[in-house]
This record gives C-alpha cells, structure tokens and sequence, in this order.
C-alpha cells in the first residue's frame, strides 16, 4: 500500500459519501451541522438519477450483483471528528427524510465502499444516503455515464 492510499483508510464511522446537494458548492453545503476535517473526491458503484432539484443514489449491493451495468457515481467523502458524529448523523437524517418519526424514509442511510478514483485500491467505507426504493426508478431519469471509466455525475454533465 503506498503512503497515498494509507491516507485515504481509516474507520467507517467518521465518513460520509455525499453525490448531490451536500457536496461543497450545491445549495445544501451550508447545512452540515458541523466543519469536517477534511473532504475529498470520491466514487463509488451504483446508479445515479436525476430527480430534478436533487438527484438519487442506488447502490443495492453492487459487489454482490456481478455482470450488472454499476457505474462510478463521483461524489465526496466527508470526514468528520468523532464528537460531532451524533449530531452530524441527527442532522443529516433530518435533510434526507431517514428514520423520522412518522415518516417513511425516503432515503437509507448505508455504509458503501468509497474509491479515491475509478479502479482504485484505495477506499474507505463511509455513509451515504441511498433512495429507498431506487430499485423501482426508470431508466428515463438515470444520469447517463461518460468517460472511460464510466462516471456519473449530479449535476449531470453538459
């Protein structure tokens, strides 16, 4: 392992993979309750859709479904200290309507597997929001891949 990507491991309970209105410049940036120590690019494999003013990530188990067509959905990972975990986590729910009382989620919070860039070795596991019934969104809305390594993007590329 080089020097690189033993700085990018490190325990899952600190991170977040963010792909839409959380990442830094989007309208939602602001709403993280507390700095991060540190954010960075990243990807993970799954599928992206386009919802219009926010977009949509579904990840199923996308090591365990081999020969399906996942794309690498580029995003961020946040890293955050361990004291302001709890009310990252509270916050964070509250924005992605998870585990809310009374409501159905609209999205799940799951851990993925975050990649420093496309085919990388280095990753970490990290949170992310994924839309609970991503399963069932049609083709017609899904952010179209580019690239050579396939990479989706919200907003989508122009």
């Amino acid at each position: 392992m080089t020097s690189r990507s033993a700085e990018f491991a490190g325990p899952p309970t600190f991170r977040f993979f963010v792909y839409g209105t959380l990442k830094r410049g989007e309208c939602r940036a602001s709403l993280w309750p507390r700095l991060p120590q540190d954010v960075r690019p990243a990807f993970v494999r799954g599928r992206l859709f386009d919802l219009g003013p926010y977009p949509a990530l579904w990840c199923g188990d996308a090591d365990a479904e081999v020969g399906t067509d996942w794309d690498w959905v580029e995003g961020e990972v946040w890293t955050i200290a361990a004291d302001d975990m709890e009310a990252t986590v509270r916050r964070l729910d509250e924005i992605e309507a998870t585990d809310q009382p009374g409501c159905e989620n609209e999205y799940d919070r799951i851990l993925v597997r975050a990649y420093e860039s496309p085919g990388s070795d280095a990753s970490v596991l990290a949170f992310a929001y994924q839309y609970s019934t991503g399963q069932q969104l049609p083709d017609s809305i899904r952010v179209s891949a580019w690239g050579e390594h396939q990479v989706a993007r919200w907003p989508a590329r122009e």
